[in-house]
């Protein structure tokens, strides 16, 4: 037992001075100092190419965030452009004002109205210069229009815009007069839309 327990300690202790001479040695020390410049400089390369792969990217990021920016403010430059031309520029509303209830009277009504500004006023009305809306005061959110256009009967209203704001507006109040003639109706509704967009 005790001879097993001196053979073990006697292996501890060769194990120990074994690691110390290792490393006392100044042979063994250059390689270890070799070995971990080499772990050092594979490091490096590998963090240098790691580097030069983020600047890679950095600089396609950079890049690509420099188009995208322009991109964006060319887009902004656009859109401001088609705003200021828009808002400079003259509309026209056509409101039909109706009911909930819709007669024969007022469904043809539209229709000519219709009729007139695509066959005479398509430009006009493709860039949005002419906008044909047809209005139910009777809904809550439209019973104001009422009052601001002074309104007794179906009626089609002209409003003139510019800035977005109403300069003058006009009630087409002959409509009902050639409502029975559709050519004279159309006639009478281009010639007073075309006033309010050279006026």
């Amino acid at each position: 037992m005790s001879k097993n327990i001196s053979i073990f300690l006697s292996a501890i202790t060769n194990i120990f001075i074994i690691v110390f001479i290792i490393s006392q040695n100044p042979a063994c020390a250059k390689q270890s100092d070799t070995k971990s410049q080499k772990v050092k400089s594979e490091s490096g390369i590998i963090k240098n190419s790691t580097d030069s792969l983020f600047n890679k990217t950095s600089q396609s990021e950079k890049q690509d965030t420099t188009q995208s920016t322009q991109v964006k403010t060319n887009n902004s430059k656009n859109i401001l452009e088609n705003s200021s031309e828009k808002k400079n520029s003259k509309t026209i509303d056509v409101y039909l004002f109706h009911g909930t209830y819709r007669c024969f009277s007022c469904n043809l009504m539209e229709e000519l109205t219709k009729q007139a500004i695509d066959e005479q006023l398509g430009k006009e009305k493709q860039s949005g210069i002419v906008v044909f809306h047809h209005i139910n005061v009777e809904e809550p959110q439209n019973q104001h229009f009422i009052q601001d256009y002074r309104l007794v009967a179906i009626s089609i209203i002209l409003s003139q815009k510019l800035d977005g704001k109403e300069k003058q507006w006009k009630n087409l109040d002959k409509v009902w007069e050639y409502l029975r003639e559709p050519n004279m109706f159309k006639e009478y509704v281009i010639a007073e839309i075309k006033n309010y967009l050279k006026g």
